[in-house]
């Protein structure tokens, strides 16, 4: 198991365990995430062949490198310290594009659905904010 930067070990400090009953998740950067994460079972875990934690990394940046997308979060579904890498099963982007050319992007990912997050559902997000004439897209692995 990789050991968690100091960095992040500080971001998931005020929320404690997560077990996807809490009512606010961090949710993470790109940076965050990934940076030294070695986890398949923390993203995709249920691909059959994974395609691998730097494959889902680099599409992630692709799409934030998009003129039409402020940010890509990853928010966390589970955590246990000490015994696992944080557990994601979405990502959110912000975006003005449409749901579908975002979904689209992440098509070799094999995700299962995407949605646009009403409010209450980005409520739960810590770290997420939407720019004038953008929407949240959920992109979800089962």
């Amino acid at each position: 198991m990789a050991a968690l930067s100091e960095a992040l070990k500080k971001r998931l400090e005020p929320f404690g365990e997560l077990d996807q009953s809490q009512s606010r998740t961090p949710a993470l950067t790109i940076d965050e995430f990934f940076t030294g994460n070695t986890d398949l079972g923390s993203i995709g875990c249920n691909l059959s062949p994974h395609p691998g934690l730097e494959k889902f990394e680099a599409t992630f940046r692709s799409i934030l490198s998009h003129d039409n997308v402020s940010d890509v979060r990853l928010p966390v579904t589970e955590f246990i310290d000490g015994l696992d890498w944080p557990f994601v099963e979405k990502v959110i982007v912000i975006t003005s594009a449409a749901s579908q050319d975002i979904f689209s992007h992440c098509k070799d990912l094999q995700p299962d659905e995407h949605w646009i997050a009403g409010d209450e559902e980005l409520a739960g997000f810590d770290g997420v904010s939407l720019p004038q004439g953008h929407k949240a897209v959920v992109i979800w692995w089962d």
